[in-house]
């Protein structure tokens, strides 16, 4: 047993580098997929504490009466079965022009939909006034200001923002017809005592069946609408003539949950792409570990080692790599990734504080799929190789045969290539799975840079949903670079180590080492050409495919430079991956590689 735990941790320190890389592409793969589907549930239980904490009503009950609710009504709706706590208030909006004020008279006292205070105090009398913070729609005003409201000059004593108006954008107005572009550009919280006789138009409602449950929820739904029937009833003849609001006709909410789904869809299906990109990655280099390891299989069932006690030691190296890419993937990654996406959303709301929730169910499952399918492949290449007999697996794989390629068939062009070009182009169609496995990889990681370029040129038409958008297509394109680098680094550096007695026999011929890497980076490079030229009509369609899914943008808004840059940066970041390879490949030691078959 102690031989064969050193032969695994053997076998890991050999293959470092790619112990490493396949760590890492699971580990950005998993933290990717984990980081993007959690941003959504973390800004609904982000804005669920903030409306808890606020005393956000779950219903708004405003009357069409110009007498407004009477007091029977007020203490009907307040002594329901279903009610928690109610408050009322006066709304109006006055319109100057393109003006329109948004005045509210309230009790400060009251603990539904308390008003969070920015600066300044809460108003002492009817001669003071809060002012709501100044955003993309609102004027901005500054305390101790003098402000005329319905004939009287007030002060405004405080800064405000109203929980239920936490957007930056404009806030439609009320008064607004159907069709017609009204905002309201400032709004003032006022004292009832500055006009005790103005009837109350707004009845606020917290009701007991939601207190526990998450807004927007089904649980939740259900509740509210539960609720507004019993209240209905309730008013009997009077509710003809109130009008039922919940937080989906909220401005603010609403768009900010329908922005946050559409987060969530874009999310998983950039996660779907990627973390099918980083299986195909994992299950290839785990297929050429395997392939390598020949002789030390036939070294265990020589040593009577049984085929499940060999298999397993493959199966405990991959599982090793899922184990620590996924927990460094889940734990780590993807809480950043959703703190940069949540931060993003500053730029269109006031944003609530960001609640410190774990919910790593969804990475862990990420994390148990993925290392399903590499323990899977595992067994299967294992088992495939455990059919052999020892004497087979002790002499490495015959390489395989050249074949005239299709160029050869051309001699006018083929005689006139000089003998590094022809070495280039036999390698490249030899050996058909590296061909296919490093374009396949270039091409995915390409597709989803090209796919972030297109939201974030699209984000631009979308007004309010621009900056979280804009801020889900950097981490897009950043994500896809990393994983562009580290495939082509992993491939890579797989190729090399195939391909150390040729290297060594190049460097003996008196190559120098310029001559030799790029003996190794002319294949890589133009196979990532090759990969970039598939990429761009892929994530075109892909793209495409994205943009009807979620229903806004187009590939037709994308900048004609976003195409050419999409295409570079993938190029630039396979070239990078290369470089980080020079020191293995001009380090070649020519002794040892040359005797490997000796």
């Amino acid at each position: 047993m102690k031989a064969y735990t050193k032969s695994l941790w053997r076998t890991v320190s050999s293959h470092i580098g790619r112990f490493i890389a396949i760590t890492a592409i699971i580990a950005l793969g998993i933290g990717f997929t984990a980081g993007l589907s959690d941003v959504h549930p973390k800004l609904i239980d982000s804005l669920d504490a903030y409306y808890k904490e606020y005393g956000v009503p779950d219903l708004v009950l405003k009357s069409t009466s110009p007498a407004g609710f009477t007091a029977e009504q007020q203490e009907t709706l307040k002594n329901a079965a279903c009610v928690e706590r109610a408050a009322t208030a006066t709304v109006m909006e006055l319109t100057d022009g393109d003006d329109c004020t948004r005045i509210t008279f309230m009790d400060f006292d009251e603990e539904v939909n308390r008003l969070e205070l920015l600066e300044g105090d809460f108003p002492k009398d009817g001669t003071e006034a809060l002012a709501e913070r100044g955003t993309n729609g609102f004027q901005a005003y500054k305390v101790g200001e003098k402000v005329e409201i319905m004939g009287k000059t007030v002060t405004v004593s405080g800064i405000v923002v109203n929980p239920m108006l936490f957007v930056r954008e404009p806030e439609p107005a009320l008064t607004a017809e159907e069709g017609e572009e009204k905002y309201v550009t400032s709004a003032f919280y006022l004292d009832n005592a500055f006009q005790p006789a103005l009837p109350v138009t707004d009845v606020r409602i917290v009701l007991k069946e939601c207190v526990g449950r998450e807004v927007f929820s089904f649980r939740y739904e259900d509740a509210v609408e539960e609720a507004e029937e019993a209240l209905k009833t309730a008013l009997g003849d009077g509710a003809e003539n109130v009008a039922f609001l919940t937080l989906n006709e909220n401005y603010s909410s609403a768009s900010y949950n329908e922005y946050g789904k559409k987060v969530g869809n874009i999310s998983a299906i950039f996660s779907i792409f990627f973390i099918a990109v980083v299986a195909l990655v994992v299950l290839t280099t785990m297929s050429r570990l395997i392939d390598e390891e020949r002789p030390m299989i036939a070294c265990f069932k020589t040593l009577g080692y049984g085929d499940g006690k060999i298999m397993l030691k493959y199966i405990l190296f991959s599982l090793v790599c899922c184990a620590l890419g996924g927990a460094l993937g889940a734990l780590g990654l993807s809480h950043l990734l959703t703190f940069l996406i949540y931060q993003s959303f500053e730029i269109m709301f006031t944003m609530p504080a960001a609640v410190l929730s774990f919910n790593p169910v969804f990475g862990f499952l990420m994390t148990g799929a993925m290392a399903a399918a590499v323990v899977a492949v595992t067994a299967w290449v294992t088992a495939a190789s455990l059919k052999e007999r020892p004497a087979a697996l002790l002499q490495p794989k015959a390489p395989k045969a050249g074949k005239k390629i299709f160029l050869e068939r051309i001699p006018f062009l083929w005689k006139r290539l000089p003998f590094r070009f022809k070495s280039t182009c036999r390698n490249l169609f030899r050996y058909l799975g590296r061909f296919f496995m490093t374009v396949l990889s270039v091409s995915g990681a390409t597709t989803l840079v090209f796919a972030g370029f297109g939201l974030y040129d699209s984000s631009g038409e979308m007004g309010v949903s621009s900056g979280s958008i804009s801020g889900i297509s950097a981490i897009l394109i950043i994500c896809a670079m990393l994983l562009c680098i580290l495939v082509v680094y992993n491939l890579t550096n797989i190729n090399v180590e195939e391909r150390r007695r040729e290297i060594a026999t190049l460097k003996v011929l008196g190559y120098k080492n310029g001559e030799v890497a790029m003996y190794i980076y002319r294949e890589v490079f133009i196979l990532s050409f090759i990969g970039v030229l598939l990429g761009i009509p892929l994530g075109a369609g892909f793209a495409t495919f994205v943009f009807n899914y979620v229903e806004f943008g187009s590939v037709a808004n994308m900048k004609w430079y976003s195409w050419l840059v999409s295409a570079l940066l993938s190029l630039l970041f396979s070239v990078i991956a290369d470089l980080l390879l020079y020191r293995k490949i001009v380090r070649t030691d020519m002794n040892a590689s040359l005797k490997t078959l000796e």
